[in-house]
C-alpha cells in the first residue's frame, strides 16, 4: 500500500507497479502524484499496446526510465508470469533474481537499487552463481543487512541489498 513511497520527497517521480487493482488503486489515492501501472513488473519490457511480443534488447516503454533510484520488495519463489516466457536469457529460475537484474536494467549509470528480498541471496553459494554473475555485469554490491524478524506475517529470513549500478 506503498509503504516504500512514503518517504519519498515531494518533487521525486515515482513508477510503481502492482499487480493487485485494489492495492493499486489504494496507492494511487494516498499518493496522486505516483504513477501506477497496475500490471506485471515485466510488462515494462513488452512492446505496448497489446503486450504479446518483447521490446528488443532490454528497452522498455517507462517514459521516465532510466531512473535514479529502483526500490522494491520482490515477490519470491519460481519466475512464473503471463510474460515469463518472453525472457529466455539470462534465464532466471527465482523472480527475485529476475526482479533484481531488471531492475538493474531500469538504472542510469551510477543509480542505485534498494532491495528487500529473501535472504537466500547473500547467504547461497553455487544455485545462485549464474544470477550472481549475471547481476555482477551490471552493478556491485555497495551493502547488505540482514534483518531480524520484522514481519510477523513470515518466517522468510530477510536481507536488505544495495547495489550499485556501474558507470559505463
Amino acid at each position: 500500500t506503498g509503504n516504500l513511497i512514503k518517504p519519498a520527497p515531494d518533487y521525486a517521480k515515482v513508477t510503481a507497479f502492482e499487480t493487485n487493482p485494489v492495492t493499486a488503486r489504494i496507492v494511487e489515492l494516498i499518493y496522486p502524484g505516483v504513477t501506477v501501472h497496475t500490471d506485471y513488473f515485466e510488462s515494462a519490457f513488452m512492446q505496448k499496446p497489446k503486450l504479446r511480443s518483447r521490446m528488443p534488447g532490454v528497452s522498455t516503454w517507462l517514459p521516465d526510465a532510466p531512473f535514479d533510484l529502483v526500490i522494491g520488495n520482490p515477490p519470491y519463489g519460481k519466475h512464473s508470469s503471463r510474460y515469463s516466457g518472453f525472457f529466455k536469457k539470462p534465464k532466471f529460475t527465482l523472480v527475485e533474481h529476475f526482479f533484481l537484474y531488471y531492475g538493474l536494467q531500469l538504472l542510469k549509470p551510477g543509480g542505485l537499487l534498494v532491495f528487500l528480498t529473501t535472504a537466500g541471496w547473500m547467504r547461497t553459494g553455487v544455485a545462485y552463481q549464474k544470477a550472481k554473475e549475471e547481476v555482477a555485469k551490471l552493478a556491485r554490491l555497495e551493502n547488505a543487512l540482514h534483518l531480524p524478524p520484522v514481519i510477523e506475517a513470515t518466517n522468510v529470513p530477510l536481507d536488505l541489498l544495495i547495489f550499485r549500478r556501474h558507470e559505463n
